[in-house]
């Protein structure tokens, strides 16, 4: 049930050749279930530098990795050697970006071809075929352990890291395979199917993600708070500034018409509500929000003006303050102005009247804002943003390490403190290379709209899936530039934090992984100075 070929022999072991880092070697990315080496201590994701003490640079060069330890061409490099079966061998090994030195024993071996019982090309001695029987299956086996394979060493091969995976749905997925492994272990119980268990196992607990006993909800229940004081305000602000407008106040539709304009001049029209999508359009390089119907006629708001712009100045505090959800949904109260206009509107021309922004409201009514009031800075204050709980600003001493940086990232994100959160971010970068040289750029800066942004995107996301956000591990600090007196170029170091974030599944809280949460972070700093993020990306 099982041929050998002793000419072709083998580690058993599957890896990627890292080429350019400042240890380069052959890292680990499957241990075949019927290697000598799968309970020998060596992991997935482990850097292979060495073999019976002999380095192997030789190989760690662009056209030279075939006859590398794990590549294709592995045979040829022990016929090199003058190898025999069973031959136990030393390999070097480097774990947790080198901070482990090991040196893992194990046997090659004779590359094998397994045979079921009817002498059917099979998986493992006696089962199961290739090719046929599928089983009742809709795979064959072989096509089945592939694919099977494939996607548990793209994820056990530092996927959680990478964090470009959707770890709930990968874990969806996974579990699909729980009838195959159970079938598999039933009806060809042996080394492969136990390999093959412990394999899915290890993918499923990996996607569970870690479990955490209790997760601390203060920030949570503070912003609820808060958001119900602004309402509050906004109502009880709405309310007095139609009393202060009434006498003023005139139907807005049917919209007034130019040609006997001069009667409506001045008066005051509380607009319907409007959304991006259907009421906001750019006409000739300037963008109005356009109300009305060609049945009623149609007001225009310019959104350039100087009101318009102080309300949604304040609706961008208001939702780095308050309520990053707050829904794209908007109401003006203007002053009818003498100024006609004739847009563009759904591919048709329509007319009507310029109205100047006095007020506005967002969302479902829990946002208001008075624009012709204006404070020492020019701004307009929505209703409530004096009320609300001011969090003092965090500073943080020049010798924080990585991780408490990021931990008052962390915090200014819970609890609305967008000041903080923006001084943490780096004024300058310096830029890796794929082969590995890096280069200082001191004329960058982060735009103000990227943090503005990424900050936004925090602020929704640590209200919405995530509850908690918690540093998890912090990696080698590594000297990327070195300073040059002559030129007054600064050192510059460089080290990778990686974050946890936890999600409710199920009742529990558990980390996970998507495209909108970012677990990977860089820092830098300058001189050994203070710490700065070099990511900019929201949390």
């Amino acid at each position: 049930m099982v041929r050998t070929d002793d000419s072709s022999l083998l580690t058993g072991i599957k890896t990627d050749a890292v080429l350019y880092s400042e240890t380069p070697g052959f890292r680990v990315t499957w241990i075949e279930w019927d290697s000598d080496f799968r309970n020998s201590g060596l992991q997935i994701q482990d850097l292979v530098v060495s073999v019976d003490g002999k380095s192997l640079d030789p190989f760690l060069k662009p056209g030279k990795m075939s006859p590398g330890i794990g590549q294709y061409g592995e045979y040829m490099y022990w016929q090199q050697m003058g190898a025999k079966p069973e031959q136990e061998i030393a390999l070097g090994v480097l774990r947790n970006e080198g901070a482990e030195k090991l040196e893992i024993k194990g046997k090659i071996h004779s590359s094998r071809f397994y045979y079921d019982k009817q002498g059917r090309p099979a998986l493992a001695p006696g089962g199961p075929s290739t090719i046929f029987p599928k089983d009742d299956f809709s795979d064959a086996w072989s096509g089945w352990y592939e694919k099977f394979v494939w996607k548990l060493s793209y994820l056990l091969d530092g996927a959680w890291d990478r964090q470009n995976i959707n770890s709930r749905q990968e874990l969806k997925e996974q579990e699909e395979h729980k009838e195959r492994i159970d079938f598999l272990l039933k009806n060809y119980p042996g080394p492969f199917a136990d390999a093959a268990l412990a394999d899915w196992t290890a993918a499923i607990n990996l996607l569970e993600g870690k479990k955490a006993d209790s997760i601390d909800l203060e920030y949570r229940e503070i912003g609820a708070k808060r958001v119900e004081l602004v309402k509050q305000e906004a109502a009880k602000a709405w309310n007095s500034f139609k009393g202060e407008i009434s006498a003023q106040t005139i139907p807005a539709f049917p919209a007034a018409k130019i040609e006997s304009r001069d009667q409506f001049v001045d008066k005051i029209v509380e607009l319907p509500w409007i959304t991006p999508r259907d009421n906001i359009i750019n006409d000739l390089g300037k963008t109005y929000a356009v109300v009305g119907s060609q049945y009623d006629g149609y007001y225009f708001v310019l959104l350039s003006s100087p009101e318009v712009y102080r309300f949604y100045d304040a609706m961008y505090r208001y939702k780095a303050q308050v309520n990053p959800r707050l829904g794209e949904r908007y109401q003006y109260v203007g002053r009818i102005t003498d100024e006609p206009r004739m847009i563009t509107f759904r591919g048709s021309p329509v007319s009507g009247l310029l109205v100047q922004a006095l007020a506005g409201r967002a969302g479902e009514e829990e946002f208001f804002v008075d624009v012709r009031k204006t404070n020492e800075k020019g701004k307009s204050d929505f209703a409530g943003e004096a009320a609300i709980t001011k969090f003092s600003t965090s500073t943080l001493p020049d010798d924080a390490s990585p991780a408490q940086v990021m931990e008052e990232m962390i915090r200014a994100v819970k609890f609305a403190d967008d000041a903080s959160w923006k001084k943490l971010f780096a004024d300058w970068r310096a830029i890796t290379y794929d082969d590995g040289h890096s280069i200082l750029d001191s004329s960058y800066a982060p735009s103000s709209y990227s943090l503005s942004s990424e900050w936004e995107r925090s602020r929704q996301v640590i209200v919405g899936m995530v509850y908690d956000v918690r540093v998890d591990k912090v990696g080698r600090i590594r000297r990327i530039v070195k300073s040059d007196p002559k030129t007054n170029l600064p050192s510059v170091d460089e080290v990778v934090v990686f974050l946890d974030h936890y999600g409710l599944f199920d009742g529990e809280y558990r980390t996970f992984l998507n495209l909108n949460v970012h677990r990977r972070w860089t820092l830098q700093r300058l001189n050994e100075g203070p710490w700065k993020i070099t990511s900019v990306q929201s949390v």
